[in-house]
């Protein structure tokens, strides 16, 4: 008796076994279509990614250029108001002679 059921359980996973394997699942032309297309637009929406990086990087150091100008004109507007504030007697005796 022992046997017979080992027999069933065999023939009954042997049929389980080939009943799923024809039942796998296979892509449909529609489906290969989309999933074409899905991939074109990955690798363009990758380059469009990359080309904003490389436009982010070109702006910034636009933008630190920008800086040191403002920072280099504001210490020279510094330095011409530390002298205003100091006037008349802004430089130093003896730079220029005296009349």
């Amino acid at each position: 008796m022992n046997a017979k059921i080992r027999i069933g359980m065999l023939a009954l996973t042997v049929a389980g076994l080939s009943f799923l394997a024809s039942c796998s699942s296979k892509i449909t032309t529609e489906q290969l279509a989309t999933l074409r297309q899905l991939r074109t637009q990955e690798a363009q929406l990758k380059q469009d990614i990359e080309a904003k990086k490389n436009e982010l990087n070109r702006l910034k150091n636009e933008v630190s250029a920008h800086q040191r100008e403002v920072d280099n004109c504001n210490s020279r507007k510094q330095f011409v108001q530390s002298k205003l504030a100091q006037w008349p007697n802004a430089w130093p005796a003896g730079l220029f002679p005296e009349d």
